[in-house]
């Protein structure tokens, strides 16, 4: 057997975007944030982004609440399954919360989520952590969220902050914590568009992704999600999304002519064939 393996290839056509809310009972003299190991979930928010033949995004926004839903791995593994995830600091928190807290539970069969939190770090096919993408995985000074977005022009923490969700916890306000939660998902969504542009060297993923998302916003009517519609330059990129919809759906259409001529050309000959 060959020592040289193909590199895993990242599926940017089929992702869940994650984010998790947590609290934790560890209480750090300096008020910094306690280590991963003393948080448990409260609440984990997933975009689905699907995208289609046509080049139309299909969004879904889930967000599973610890200690109210019933089964939240067996529902967060059911939106990871098939798609790769996209995170900020994923590896070095979220991942790392969800696989204590599920083994806590003595939940051990959730194979969508361990294969993404434990896949090689610098070659997954289904681990996109954009902290590590930013700081080339430590060469440069990591950044937070918020510092990022606002490089981008992109909304981050417009309801609160995640050193306030154990007050919010503690309130009962559980609805706020996942409004918060959704809106971090958004932020990742709308940074990651930008970082796997350049990366494809390919300024219609961002422009269809971005453009679409912000089309979904508007359609799901939610208050906490209409800042992150807020995009600088939107008609440009819904002209470019366009473009590239007309460009998909005539691709598919010659396809189904060449499948026809193909299906015409096999009855010449008395064959039945399955397609």
């Amino acid at each position: 057997m060959s020592r040289y393996q193909t590199k895993a290839i990242f599926d940017d056509r089929h992702l869940a975007i994650l984010d998790i809310e947590t609290i934790s009972g560890e209480e750090i003299p300096d008020d910094s944030f306690p280590p991963w190991a003393t948080h448990v979930p409260v609440v984990a928010s997933v975009l689905t982004a699907d995208l289609n033949l046509l080049d139309e995004w299909i969004f879904e926004m889930t967000s599973i609440r610890f200690g109210e839903d019933e089964e939240p791995f067996e529902r967060l593994e059911g939106l990871l399954q098939g798609r790769s995830c996209v995170t900020f600091g994923g590896n070095n928190f979220d991942y790392r919360v969800l696989l204590l807290a599920a083994q806590g539970t003595r939940n051990y069969s959730l194979p969508a989520l361990t294969a993404i939190a434990t896949e090689p770090r610098y070659a997954s096919a289904k681990n996109y952590d954009l902290a590590d993408k930013y700081s080339n995985h430590g060469a440069a000074r990591g950044c937070s969220l918020t510092m990022l977005c606002e490089a981008l022009g992109i909304a981050a923490k417009v309801s609160a902050h995640g050193l306030e969700v154990g007050e919010l916890y503690d309130q009962g306000r559980t609805e706020e914590i996942v409004n918060y939660c959704e809106g971090d998902v958004l932020s990742t969504t709308l940074a990651m568009a930008n970082y796997r542009a350049m990366e494809k060297g390919d300024p219609t993923y961002h422009a269809s992704l971005t453009s679409q998302l912000v089309r979904w916003i508007h359609a799901q009517g939610h208050d906490h999600l209409l800042p992150f519609a807020e995009i600088e330059g939107l008609g440009g990129l819904l002209g470019q999304s366009l473009i590239a919809q007309i460009d998909a759906a005539n691709r598919q259409a010659q396809l189904d002519v060449d499948l026809l001529k193909k299906r015409a050309l096999d009855a010449t000959f008395g064959e039945i064939i399955h397609y």
